[in-house]
């Protein structure tokens, strides 16, 4: 069973996206840095589906496998879910 934050963060940044996944990343990854390299992280399918599930869960920003394999760094992972959630709530008052 997943369990969202209480708080996530208030200025969504590339930078406080990264500090928040962290928290919630499984036990090796959470160790990651902006410049760290997905290739590196060795992700299998299972930790795939839970990444994206807990990107869209959390910051309401639904990526495919193929958008998330045009990533190189988690940094770049970052910045992308904090520009789609300004995205977002740029565009959320006007009609």
């Amino acid at each position: 069973m997943r369990m969202k934050l209480r708080r996530r963060p208030d200025t969504l940044t590339g930078d406080a996206i990264l500090d928040h996944l962290r928290l919630r990343m499984p036990g090796p990854l959470r160790n990651v840095r902006a410049n760290t390299m997905l290739a590196d992280l060795a992700i299998d399918s299972l930790d795939l589906v839970d990444l994206l599930c807990l990107i869209d869960e959390e910051f309401d920003v639904r990526l495919e496998q193929a958008e998330f394999e045009e990533f190189r760094t988690i940094g770049e992972l970052a910045d992308a879910i904090a520009r789609a959630t300004a995205h977002a709530t740029d565009g959320a008052g006007e009609r």
